[in-house]
């Protein structure tokens, strides 16, 4: 990854993800969040659940407002597209794309490398229950 050099280096302290079903999906994060990748639970309310880190990055989902029921998240729209989650390394990616299959999340791309992002760039590409494209990915050597 090339460096940047500037004064200010922001980086990413929390996302908060709208969600369809919350009850199934704080089912579904507690599990690959929380029992599989090891985040703690820092929010476990009845309108918000928030996994954090040891980066110090938190994940929190929130039910979505009734009045919305009957809409559908499209990542083409306007709004996020998908966010990627670094892990360690190469084996990373594919333990926890064994999860993945286990959690029976849908499979948008299995792990391969990607030389068109980055040198050693390597991913698994996955859908949640609600939409969300998310991506766990890694700078590793190529084989």
């Amino acid at each position: 990854m090339p460096e940047v050099s500037n004064k200010i280096s922001p980086r990413v302290d929390h996302i908060t993800l709208t969600v369809k079903d919350f009850q199934k999906s704080k089912v579904l994060y507690n599990e690959l969040f929380t029992n599989y990748l090891g985040g703690q639970i820092v929010l476990n309310e009845v309108d918000v659940f928030g996994v954090r880190f040891a980066s110090n990055f938190m994940l929190e989902i929130v039910p979505e407002n009734p009045e919305f029921k009957d809409s559908k998240f499209d990542r083409q729209q306007v709004g996020l597209h998908h966010f990627a989650l670094e892990l360690e390394n190469k084996e990373a990616v594919d333990k926890v794309y064994q999860k993945l299959l286990e959690l029976k999340v849908e499979i948008l791309d299995e792990p391969q490398f990607y030389p068109e992002y980055d040198d050693g760039y390597y991913a698994v590409f996955w859908q949640d229950l609600n939409g969300f494209k998310m991506e766990f990915m890694c700078y590793d050597k190529l084989d």
